[in-house]
This record gives C-alpha cells, sequence and structure tokens, in this order.
C-alpha cells in the first residue's frame, strides 16, 4: 500500500474542516495537514499497538507461582 487517497466534496469539506478543527483544537479549523498528521498518527499507533501485543503474547507466561 504505497499511498491512499480521500476524496471528499466541497460541502463535505466545509464539514471536514470544523469538525475536525473541534476534535484537534477547539476554536479553530482543521487543515488539510491538520487532519493528515493526525491520521497518520492514528496509522502509526494502530500498528505500533498491535506489534505490542504480538509480541507481548509471544513471551513465556512465567512459572506457577503456587504456595500452600
Amino acid at each position: 500500500m504505497a499511498s491512499i487517497t480521500i476524496t471528499t466534496t466541497g460541502p463535505q469539506d466545509a464539514r471536514l474542516t470544523v469538525a475536525w478543527g473541534d476534535y484537534l483544537h477547539p476554536g479553530t479549523n482543521a487543515t488539510t495537514a491538520d487532519v493528515k498528521a493526525h491520521l497518520i498518527e492514528h496509522l502509526r499507533k494502530v500498528v505500533q499497538d498491535y506489534e505490542n501485543r504480538i509480541a507481548h503474547a509471544a513471551v513465556a507466561p512465567p512459572a506457577s507461582f503456587d504456595p500452600t
């Protein structure tokens, strides 16, 4: 997956800039760069979280601890 393109219409853009602006930094509209940066960070976090879960699952569980 070398690139992803998201196409929006003018009316959708108007809605997106206000909604994403409120989400990212209330009181201002978001720019295309703001939305792109947030989406990239989200993609990065999803991959890192997944890889961390896989790595954690690969670690052998500790020996049982059964005092009597």
